[in-house]
């Protein structure tokens, strides 16, 4: 329900007017193509102002962060896993170093992912706390991995990750 600043009445009516026009419920009013005719006088109806709801999409960054890393990691080394599919696939990844990269590469999207579910059902619940907590953590692993490898693209984590922190602290809602 949204409320009509007229200061004789007071009168609510609903939002999203779909019949080009209407009565009021409670006195004289006409809804005509979402203005409302009382008086002679012409009022507007209020809008809810648009806001984005940063706790969602943090959390959601974050899942899509891990589930791109996953595809990725399976595109790029797309000849590798296949070469150690098809020889066995046990003990084939310690052969080489790009077989060795293949395989943390895919293997650090699945708990990337997991935080990113969690990170989904905390802003569901609202928990915040957990929300900062899981963007804490990949802070410090983005952060880390950015001074082992300044040139990766680990500094996408650390941004997703000062959202979640941002948010956790309720400087963005």
């Amino acid at each position: 329900m949204s409320l009509i600043d007229d200061m004789s009445n007071n009168c609510t009516i609903p939002q999203g007017i779909d019949e080009p026009r209407q009565s009021c419920h409670h006195c004289d009013h006409t809804i005509e193509y979402g203005y409302v005719w009382h008086s002679a006088a012409r009022l507007t109806l209020k809008e809810p102002p648009v806001t984005i709801a940063w706790k969602y999409v943090a959390a959601a960054a974050l899942l899509a962060l891990g589930i791109l890393h996953i595809l990725f990691g399976l595109t790029r080394f797309h000849a590798v896993l296949t070469a150690a599919w098809h020889e066995g696939l046990a003990g084939r990844f310690g052969t080489d170093d790009e077989r060795r990269l293949a395989f943390w590469f895919i293997a650090f999207g699945a708990p990337l992912t997991l935080c990113g579910h969690l990170a989904v059902r905390a802003a569901a619940a609202a928990d915040l706390k957990t929300l900062g907590l899981i963007g804490l953590y990949g802070c410090a692993t983005g952060a880390v991995g950015i001074i082992a490898f300044p040139r990766s693209p680990l500094w996408g984590l650390l941004a997703v990750s000062i959202l979640l922190v941002a948010v956790g602290q309720e400087w963005l809602v």
